[in-house]
């Protein structure tokens, strides 16, 4: 009986493990896996803007980018050489920690949405909090199909140029 109740709670708990790790993985830990970079930065490459700011608060947004939009390394080694400088300047560990940094066309700094949606011809991509679904032409929701939350905002200031 002893082996048989082993043999259950192992099988029982393998199953459970693989149901958990193959089908709600996604689900559970799309916020922590920082699960929505992709999709802002196919929504960049779907809608051509001449300049983009992403959220510090994304963490390690440059990363993302360089990936996703396949930049030049040229370009972003060129770039880069000012991060480190200005990194030991203020005294900080990471890049998204400087206040404000370049990347080509893409600045990384907070939104201000006031201020930011008068810019000509620019994506902005944010979190919720800088930028409510509501305000934003484009939102990016967690995987989980019972419940969805918004994990990305993008708000494209040239689909509101009569503003």
């Amino acid at each position: 009986i002893l082996s048989y109740s082993l043999a259950f709670i192992f099988l029982t708990t393998s199953f459970t493990f693989i149901l958990t790790y193959f089908f709600q993985a996604q689900n559970i830990l799309a916020n922590g896996m920082l699960y929505g970079h992709q999709q802002a930065n196919r929504y960049i490459s779907d809608h051509p803007s001449s300049q983009v700011i992403y959220s510090r608060k994304t963490s390690e947004p440059q990363a993302y980018v360089m990936f996703f939009q396949q930049l030049d390394p040229r370009l972003v080694q060129s770039y880069t050489k000012n991060w480190q400088t200005t990194m030991q300047t203020e005294g900080q560990s990471f890049v998204d920690q400087i206040g404000e940094y370049f990347l080509g066309k893409y600045t990384f700094r907070e939104i201000n949405l006031p201020s930011d949606r008068l810019l000509p011809n620019t994506i902005l991509v944010a979190r919720p909090d800088e930028i409510h679904p509501d305000q934003a032409d484009y939102v990016i929701y967690s995987p989980d199909p019972v419940n969805p939350t918004p994990l990305f905002t993008i708000y494209n200031t040239s689909l509101h140029s009569n503003l």
